[in-house]
């Protein structure tokens, strides 16, 4: 149990890094994507 916690521990920081950076690549695309469906629709409004 304490080995666990304790390679859980000095691994953390890697896995938050490498989570981090995935969602934050995640959610740029979806800012970018939802950002061009705006532009899109609002240039087929006019």
């Amino acid at each position: 149990m304490s080995f666990n916690v304790l390679l859980y521990r000095w691994l953390h920081p890697f896995v938050d890094k490498l989570v981090l950076k995935h969602f934050q690549a995640r959610l740029h695309y979806k800012l970018t994507a939802s950002e061009l469906n705006g532009v899109y629709n609002s240039i087929n409004e006019t």
